[in-house]
């Protein structure tokens, strides 16, 4: 855990964007130091409110629909007057979609 809080506190006073994936968005996988240390957090779908409040210090990522629909909490960039997530869609490929595109790139590259 320390080592993770001082490559974030290094890490942000260097200007580098750091990414810290986690399963469970709980205050175990996500101590005080380790995300005092992270300004940008984004959150996929959670089942409670607590786990909103852990991840992105206020509500919201439990209403998300899933399938990659997911709140964002940026630095600096919060509008007058309105909450500062911000909602977004990303891309959502399973398995075997990607398995397929894979496939099609590799067919097409093979070809020239």
């Amino acid at each position: 855990e320390s080592y993770v809080a001082r490559l974030g506190m290094k890490a942000r006073a260097a200007g580098i964007h750091l990414f810290l994936i986690t399963q469970r968005p709980d205050k175990d996988a996500l101590p005080g130091p380790v995300k005092a240390n992270m300004n940008n957090k984004i959150c996929l779908r959670v089942s409670s409110q607590l786990n909103s409040r852990i991840v992105l210090d206020e509500n919201g990522a439990e209403t998300l629909l899933g399938s990659g629909h997911l709140a964002a909490k940026l630095a600096n960039e919060r509008p007058s007057n309105q909450t500062s997530l911000i909602y977004a869609q990303a891309p959502f490929l399973d398995d075997d979609a990607a398995f397929d595109l894979a496939a099609a790139i590799r067919d097409y590259w093979a070809k020239r």
